[in-house]
């Protein structure tokens, strides 16, 4: 079966995430946005500050 739903970091997440592992802080995910592209598959890209 192929796998139809992933997530990915974005860049500034990745960077947050980055920042918070180099100085030992804890780092509070607070949203997450989902959504179905008006039915066209996307390629999910992680320089995107939004949905599509």
């Amino acid at each position: 079966m192929t796998v139809k739903y992933y997530a990915i970091l974005t860049n500034q997440g990745a960077a947050r995430l980055a920042n918070a592992t180099m100085l030992g802080s804890k780092l509070n995910l607070t949203q997450m946005a989902v959504g179905d592209a008006n039915g066209v598959l996307p390629t999910p890209d992680p320089a995107q500050t939004k949905l599509n």
